[in-house]
């Protein structure tokens, strides 16, 4: 994320993977770690970041803006996702933090592979 002057305030969202998800948890199992990568062409998925990246920078008069999710196996509880955005002030360096990971979630195929002792579940791909 560059410097700008104008852009006084820097806000940051790093997400975690989790240990599990609500079914995991309703089966009293517990993840290990997770394989995570993009779920689509790797060009496909920077385009749709890119796509994220600039509606936010607009709605939010951010002066720049970051997001990176990582791939391959992390470990529960390990650093996943990273969002960061600059504003002026910071009410919307926040509310632009908050668009950038609400819609990476929502818009960026993203799958990961949830693995415990004795097993493993697909989690983010229908049918799987």
């Amino acid at each position: 994320m560059g410097r700008n002057a104008k852009s006084r305030a820097v806000e940051t969202s790093l997400s975690t993977t989790g240990e599990h998800n609500s079914r995991a948890r309703e089966n009293g199992r517990r993840a290990t770690c997770a394989a995570r990568g993009p779920a689509g062409s790797p060009g496909g998925v920077f385009r749709l970041s890119q796509r994220v990246a600039r509606k936010a920078a607009a709605s939010h008069g951010l002066g720049a803006v970051y997001l990176a999710h990582r791939t391959g196996v992390v470990g529960a509880a390990e650093p996943s996702v990273i969002v960061a955005a600059s504003a002026p002030h910071r009410a919307e360096a926040f509310a632009g933090c908050r668009e950038l990971i609400d819609e990476l979630k929502a818009t960026v195929p993203i799958w990961k592979k949830e693995r415990w002792a004795g097993g493993g579940e697909w989690v983010g791909i229908p049918d799987a």
